[in-house]
């Protein structure tokens, strides 16, 4: 189609916005914040030459020269039809800037390090531009032969129609913040707000605005900042039927004046109406509330209330919204299930079911760990080891680096043995100092906190230095006892951290195996992020996770896992579960950093806290990034969320357990005793008060269940009918 046959069809076209010429200028407004503009700035230059030009940048993300040949260059075609945050979802916005009469259009944009421009004459002929921009947005730039005597009657004119059109606009982001439009080093863009002193903003979820009262009704209806309809009662934006009193006062020369924003709202074709639907209806009871509670405030000032009033009023106003009809049957719903799950749930879902494990040890030659399940300890015993300064802290015991297609992350027993690292110089304030009760002879664990090393020579048995130190594959320190053990000391400090990994590392750090596949979107989505930076990467795993898998260590999931040992890859165990405890979360999490290319192992440790460590062990994820970073996906804090290492088979090594209450110290389960009946006698009471509130009859029903429950035997004989 040549260019003069598309000039006339999209002037054709865009007649349905209405008459003003300005229209564009919501427009491209509107094209600028679904781009993710954070400023926008307008500017109105008159040429000696006798011309006038509108220039109207942005700073969103920009668009490519093919997204601009596909999209904005015809008509009825939109990439944003499904895209609920946006505001333009037709596809003719753009060409309204034909009401300008512009002889010539220069269009430049730049996305990243891709730019172009191109320049339009008055028959919409394209001819190459030079791009000038330097960052990321779209500039448009019109001229058009004087059409205002002075050049001050031309940027007057703008500015109104700038006031008109994108006053109140907002920015595409959760909380559509104002979006500023700069002219003439000033910003326009303001607050909602009434004059007079009957007037109040209010904001809620997705709705803004503001409300007074004056002496004609109003109504204005904005989405996203973009002015849509206005009319004079808010029964008319719904288009619901009008009552008799639809136009009366409040009083005396007092009308309700609404400002109303919607981020939510869709606009029809015309933009001059917003869509019936849920986002409109929450948008009108939203302004009614509002309206509502400035009548009362109006009140308050000529008539105080005291606060009992005001307490009182809230209060019925909340029962009124809770029982409405439909939620009558809640409160006999509640005293019914309460008492029945007290009674028989117990009885058919005994507490603990799963497999009970006993108190670990950190000592063992050919320590191996086996993948992460879930199971239940019941050790309150932790290990003999205390530290300084007591602060709360982690400790590292092993890494689990390699992946098992039906185990996950375990770690292998592993004969090889380096020399141990050493920080030769600490500062004294640096300086952590350990205690280990060895029950015997052999090798074991020396526990540190993440990025720490040993003290050279500090490491002693019994108050002798020990002189058989050495590091695993791994990185972790592991000293040789003699004899029957004892007391085992020794100091660690911050000892500088490696830089770089070697090609060999990072393969090890990064591979699994090659049948290993996630679902094909979450695949594309791991694949894409691949071009984030590694901290950006992390931060979406961790997300990734929340949404495949909860925390959750009851005796059913338990259980589940119990009965699925070996049956199902390790990975499709945990989808189908979609529940775990640390090791779990953290395993699937080192899964995807993988996935995304990152180094990662997972790492098994204690949490230490006032100088001991707790009788639990924790798991945790740890990437490499110009050096080891600690990051836990689990739920809560991290010694909340701790697992147990068990000597399940001591010729074997340690395997991981989770935790039960019992582990727990006794005033916590004597506490955990007491909850339970209280939350449902709490429950039952506040149900049988909203039983009398709702029905008489519910009452006289739970007044005869009282009568009957309280009396015993002689209430009951009393009720029988005689024969």
């Amino acid at each position: 189609m040549l260019g003069k046959e598309f000039r006339g069809l999209a002037e054709t076209v865009t007649r349905t916005y209405g008459n003003n010429p300005w229209f564009f200028l919501r427009e491209l407004a509107q094209n600028s914040r679904d781009a993710g503009a954070r400023n926008i700035w307008v500017e109105a230059l008159v040429t000696q030459q006798g011309m006038e030009t509108l220039n109207f940048a942005d700073d969103g993300r920009g668009m490519t020269l093919a997204y601009a040949r596909r999209f904005l260059f015809r008509l009825y075609a939109s990439d944003k039809t499904a895209d609920h945050k946006a505001a333009g979802k037709y596809g003719i916005g753009f060409w309204t800037i034909l009401g300008f009469q512009p002889t010539l259009i220069h269009l430049q944009s730049r996305q990243g390090k891709n730019s172009w421009a191109v320049e339009l004459d008055g028959e919409l002929n394209v001819r190459p531009a030079v791009c000038l921009l330097t960052r990321s947005g779209t500039t448009v730039s019109m001229s058009r032969p004087a059409a205002f005597p002075q050049p001050a009657e031309f940027k007057s004119r703008l500015q109104s129609e700038l006031r008109e059109y994108c006053q109140y606009l907002r920015r595409n982001n959760c909380q559509a913040d104002m979006l500023p439009v700069w002219f003439a080093g000033k910003n326009l863009t303001r607050l909602m707000t009434l004059p007079g002193p009957l007037s109040c903003q209010f904001r809620s979820g997705a709705v803004e605005g503001a409300v007074g009262l004056a002496a004609k009704p109003h109504v204005r209806l904005y989405a996203r900042g973009l002015p849509v309809w206005q009319g004079a009662v808010l029964k008319q934006m719904t288009h619901l039927q009008m009552d008799e009193d639809g136009y009366a006062e409040i009083g005396r020369n007092l009308a309700p004046v609404f400002l109303l924003n919607g981020n939510h709202l869709d606009v029809t074709f015309s933009r001059n109406l917003a869509l019936e639907n849920r986002a409109l209806e929450t948008v009108r009871k939203k302004a009614e509330a509002a309206l509502r509670r400035l009548l009362e405030l109006s009140l308050d000032r000529t008539f105080p209330r005291t606060w009992r009033q005001r307490s009182c009023d809230r209060s019925l106003l909340a029962l009124k919204r809770i029982l409405r009809p439909g939620w009558h049957w809640l409160p006999l719903f509640l005293l019914i299930i309460i008492p029945l799950e007290i009674t028989f749930l117990r009885h058919w879902f005994p507490a603990v079911t799963a497999v009970r494990t006993s108190p670990f040890s950190l000592q063992s030659t050919t320590l191996s760990y086996g993948g992460a399940t879930v199971s239940l300890s019941v050790s309150p015993q932790g290990p003999p080891f205390s530290y300084q300064p007591k602060i709360p802290a982690w400790f590292r015991l092993f890494a689990a680096d390699a992946y098992d297609i039906q185990a996950g992350f375990v770690r292998r027993a592993e004969p090889s043995r380096l020399p141990a690292h050493y920080t030769q110089y600490c500062r004294p304030e640096q300086v952590w100092s350990m205690r280990l009760q060895a029950e015997a002879g052999g090798e074991i664990f020396l526990p540190m906190p993440p990025g720490h090393a040993l003290q050279a020579g500090s490491v002693r048995l019994d108050g002798r230095r020990i002189n058989s130190v050495f590091s695993s594959v791994q990185g972790e320190a592991i000293a040789t006892i003699t004899g029957n053990g004892g007391l085992v000391e020794y100091r660690s400090c911050p000892g500088g951290q490696r830089r770089v990994l070697t090609a060999a590392e990072i393969l090890h750090l990064t591979v699994l195996p090659p049948g290993l596949a996630l679902s094909p979107n979450l695949e594309k989505t791991v694949r894409e992020s691949r071009a984030y930076p590694i901290a950006e990467r992390v931060s979406l795993a961790r997300m990734l996770v929340g949404d495949m898998v909860v925390y959750d260590t009851s005796a059913p999931t338990a259980n589940q896992y119990l009965r699925l040992a070996g049956d199902q890859p390790w990975l499709e165990k945990v989808l189908r579960i979609a529940k775990g405890d640390c090791d779990i979360i953290n395993g699937l999490h080192v899964l995807l950093l993988r996935k995304m290319g990152i180094p990662s192992r997972l790492v098994i440790g204690m949490i230490g806290e006032r100088g001991r460590a707790r009788p639990l062990l924790h798991a945790w994820s740890e990437y490499f990034d110009q050096g080891w970073m600690v990051t836990d996906a689990s739920a809560g804090r991290p010694a909340d969320h701790s697992i147990t290492a068990t000597a399940l088979n001591p010729s074997r090594g340690i395997s991981l357990a989770l935790p039960a209450d019992d582990a727990r110290p006794d005033d916590s389960r004597v506490l955990n005793h007491l909850l339970g009946p209280a939350l449902m006698l709490l429950v039952m009471a506040a149900a049988a008060g909203l039983l009398f509130v709702i029905s008489p009859t519910s009452a006289l029903f739970l007044r005869a269940g009282l009568f009957f429950v309280v009396g015993g035997k002689k209430n009951r004989e009393l009720m029988q009918v005689p024969v």
